[in-house]
């Protein structure tokens, strides 16, 4: 079987979003001073620390999606390779599992997958993906040029290197708030019921 995705997810973590330290298992709170949050991850972040970069790219279905665009909404963001058989395979199963823990197809969980693999990745092959890993509710897989590409990995601080045998790339999901902010960054492979727990907390405060 072809190993792809070979990137380790502790790196993937580390690299994109520049941090010091990495507790495999724990959550990591940086520049917070109370009790354990209800955010539970790889790495969390107060409310406003951590801001997300900006991307307009079509999905699957030929939509526009922007960055400001999921503004009032709770997002997962990840990187994926449609034709991947390690790594990103695992990620989309537990995304999965995370939306359906908040009610499958009427999560209210986005998840934004942005294309790591222009060069063979379709609209038909991630849809393939989708359904094999048991995707439902409200996602889109972003596609585009690889100079359209390089520009979001590149401010989202996500390697990625293709080979004649594989793509190799950063492994990790970020958890987006209401307002833009990346609250959780999750090496893989992650914890679905964290990610859900920290989908309703995000919730829950914005009904304060």
């Amino acid at each position: 079987m072809q190993r792809r995705c070979a990137l380790p997810a502790r790196f993937g973590v580390g690299l994109a979003l520049g941090l010091a330290l990495i507790v495999p298992g724990q959550a990591v709170v940086l520049g917070a001073k109370t009790s354990p949050p209800k955010l539970r991850g790889t790495v969390v972040w107060p409310p406003g620390a951590r801001a997300g970069f900006p991307f307009a790219l079509h999905d699957q279905m030929g939509r526009m999606v922007t960055f400001n665009s999921l503004r009032g909404h709770v997002a997962a963001l990840t990187f994926l390779d449609a034709h991947c058989t390690s790594a990103c395979p695992v990620t989309g199963r537990e995304m999965a599992l995370a939306q359906r823990e908040l009610g499958g197809s009427r999560s209210p969980l986005t998840i934004v997958i942005i294309d790591v693999n222009p060069a063979k990745d379709t609209p038909a092959s991630e849809r393939a993906f989708a359904h094999k890993v048991k995707l439902s509710g409200d996602w889109h897989w972003l596609l585009g040029s690889r100079t359209q590409l390089s520009r979001v990995w590149r401010v989202w601080g996500t390697y990625v290197k293709p080979t004649r045998r594989e793509v190799i790339h950063t492994a990790a999901v970020y958890l987006i708030d209401q307002r833009g902010f990346v609250r959780v960054a999750d090496e893989v492979p992650f914890r679905p019921d964290w990610l859900a727990g920290s989908v309703r907390a995000l919730l829950s405060r914005q009904k304060k």
